[in-house]
């Protein structure tokens, strides 16, 4: 079962922006600079925010990546409990998609300089332990490396950009491709 993110705003959203100023930012009216960055060949602007004492991230697309922020939205309602990014809000636009999740950590594995090289031991173990609880889960990631490992100050790892994620059943190969990526990253 898919969770409706268009419903749920269709009848949540007027109900936030009247009574909560915090979701009137996360639904669209927030600070709109930032770098763009290349991923997987798409372009995505990733900002950070502070909004009403909460550290987010904003993830924005145009064009036809649009559908893997709405695919990564959609994963995430699938995964409570596993140490994945959370969802805060999914904004469509006529030309763009915003994806904003709460600020998982300041670095991610991919180029862990700064992080002490026990708290580096400490992410790794956690990285490998989120990777095994989202097959527990019955998931494959598609895309893990080190950039879509978000790690905060105490060493905890958490998985981010699902939106290349598939269930087992339909990706039973890239269980072997996810943890072959986590080998390459102990190595």
């Amino acid at each position: 079962m898919s969770y409706d993110f268009e419903a749920d705003r269709a009848v949540l959203g007027p109900l936030l922006l009247r009574y909560n100023p915090l979701a009137r930012v996360l639904l669209g009216e927030y600070d709109r600079h930032g770098a763009w960055l290349r991923s997987r060949g798409r372009r995505v602007a990733l900002r950070r925010l502070e909004v009403g004492g909460s550290d987010l991230v904003a993830k924005s697309v145009r064009g036809r990546a649009r559908s893997h922020l709405r695919r990564e939205a959609e994963v995430l309602g699938h995964l409570e409990g596993v140490p994945v990014v959370e969802l805060v809000a999914l904004r469509d636009n006529d030309d763009r998609t915003d994806l904003v999740t709460l600020d998982a950590g300041a670095h991610d594995l991919s180029n862990p300089v700064g992080l002490r090289p026990a708290l580096l031991l400490t992410s790794i173990a956690e990285a490998a332990d989120a990777l095994d609880q989202l097959h527990r889960a019955g998931w494959v990631h598609g895309a893990f490396c080190g950039e879509h490992i978000v790690v905060d100050h105490g060493g905890r790892a958490t998985l981010c950009s699902l939106g290349s994620a598939v269930p087992h059943a339909a990706g039973e190969h890239g269980v072997a491709d996810d943890l072959e990526q986590l080998r390459r990253l102990i190595d």
